[in-house]
């Protein structure tokens, strides 16, 4: 076996390429290199001077791709910029990007909004950043009287800016430039109501904004004074109209995750009696047309201040839907009103006569009564006849029960009886003090001024002693 080994070890080291065979690898070779070249460090011994320690340095020269490093070194710079931009958004005043954000951000925006309009509701957009940004300062107790002058002014700016936008809009385009003018003060009225009730508008030191609210006040009467040049046509104010309300309902969508139950379920409400308004809106203009664009305008700015709701976390943490939308009753609802309210009255009327026949301290003021009593009983029978009717005026009937419930309400008033008075409370009433002075409603139906003559001779036969007291059965 070791014999074999030396053998082929002495037969390897006799083995050698030939002169053509040798040739043709080195072709192959270079053939390979040429296909598949790479990068080759080039090293350059550079002999120092002696008296540098006579040390010998050795220097790596690479080649450089100037266009790639201006390529990433322009990403770096990008992603900086981008970086100080997306955090200055949520600067407030007094914080270090905040200039960054009001002077580079939003100005860049602006140059950036061509059209009057779109300039008209970029400039609503910052006033509401101002007052968003007061509030949030406010509810932290750092609102200083210094930041607090500077957001006013800022307000101001804002709309006199949105104004003078308004202004040249009037030039080319009237009806744009009445559509971009509720645009604006649908804003300052929800933000003047917002700031109205916002718990923190007072004195307290850091947490005031009665500046600011009476900036607001102040712009939004000259915006009232200013008034609209131009009604919008028809289709104009139709087309806008569609165009908010698609854009409610997507906002609706978005803020499901953030709005609590009670706050979708009253937001879905607004939307769609604002639906229903289109829809009366639409038939209203075959008859009347002038009444139906301004029809088309409420439902506009509602339809804006429920934007304004729901776009704006710190609104909807001020007000509550219903005070910058009230929901809009449908006929049922109105009907179903009116019959509940006629109930009442009659229920109370006749709790008011087991009193009045309970004691016979009540005779005399019984009689004068009577009129009163019987009147207002009888128009809460007739609204509960005439409800169930199809065609009858539902506005008239809804102002006969009101006078009727202020009458109701003052006889109430006379004897000590509340609404949830019981017929086992009724039985043992309340000594009725000396000074009482009987007030019947008088002003909400056309029957009003007969009510208020025989009010007016009740109160000159009514004497109360100065004690009475009640008999109990």
């Amino acid at each position: 076996m070791k014999r074999f080994s030396e053998q082929l070890q002495k037969k390897a080291l006799d083995i050698r390429l030939k002169a053509a065979e040798k040739r043709e690898l080195r072709e192959r070779v270079v053939s390979y290199m040429e296909y598949h070249p790479m990068l080759v460090k080039v090293q350059a011994k550079v002999r120092v001077d002696k008296n540098l320690n006579n040390e010998l340095g050795e220097v790596t020269i690479l080649p450089v791709n100037w266009w790639r490093a201006f390529q990433v070194a322009g990403a770096v710079f990008g992603a900086l910029v981008l970086s100080i931009s997306y955090f200055a958004e949520q600067a407030v005043p007094g914080d270090s990007l905040y200039a960054v954000k009001v002077k580079v951000n939003e100005e860049l925006r602006s140059t950036l909004t061509l059209s009057p309009y779109e300039k008209v509701v970029w400039e609503t957009e910052r006033l509401n950043r101002r007052i968003a940004e007061a509030r949030l300062l406010a509810s932290e107790g750092r609102l200083t009287e210094a930041v607090e002058v500077e957001v006013a002014n800022a307000v101001r700016e804002h709309s006199e800016n949105a104004r003078r936008e308004i202004e040249v809009l009037k030039q080319t385009d009237k009806e744009e430039a009445t559509l971009a003018s509720i645009q604006l003060t649908t804003a300052l009225d929800v933000q003047t109501t917002s700031l109205r009730n916002d718990v923190n508008a007072s004195t307290t030191e850091g947490m005031s904004t009665d500046l600011i609210s009476s900036v607001l006040v102040e712009t939004q009467q000259n915006e009232v004074a200013a008034g609209q040049s131009e009604l919008p046509s028809y289709s104009r104010l139709m087309a806008k109209g569609e165009q908010e309300t698609t854009r409610a309902f997507e906002l609706l969508q978005s803020v499901h995750k953030v709005a609590t139950e009670e706050e979708k379920i009253d937001i879905k409400r607004r939307l769609e009696d604002i639906e229903r308004s289109m829809a009366e809106a639409i038939n209203e203009a075959t008859a009347d047309d002038i009444l139906a664009r301004e029809h088309l305008i409420e439902i506009l700015q509602r339809t804006q201040k429920l934007i304004v709701f729901m776009t704006n976390i710190d609104v909807r943490n001020s007000v509550t839907v219903e005070e910058i939308v009230p929901i809009t009753l449908t006929t049922e609802e109105r009907q179903a009103i009116a019959k509940k309210t006629a109930e009442e009255i009659i229920a109370l009327l006749d709790r008011a006569d087991v009193v009045l026949s309970a004691t016979s301290s009540y005779a005399e003021l019984s009689d004068k009564l009577a009129p009163a009593s019987t009147r207002a009983r009888a128009d809460a029978d007739k609204v509960l006849v005439e409800i169930l009717v199809a065609d009858t005026d539902l506005s008239a009937l809804e102002a006969i029960i009101q006078n009727a419930k202020a009458i109701t309400d003052d006889i109430a008033g006379l004897l000590n009886l509340a609404n949830n008075v019981t017929e086992e409370t009724v039985l043992e009433p309340e000594v009725i003090t000396p000074e009482i002075d009987l007030e019947l409603a008088t002003t909400s139906a056309s029957s009003s001024e007969e009510v208020a003559t025989s009010s007016d001779e009740v109160r000159e036969e009514v004497e109360v002693e100065e004690s009475v007291s009640v008999e109990a059965i």
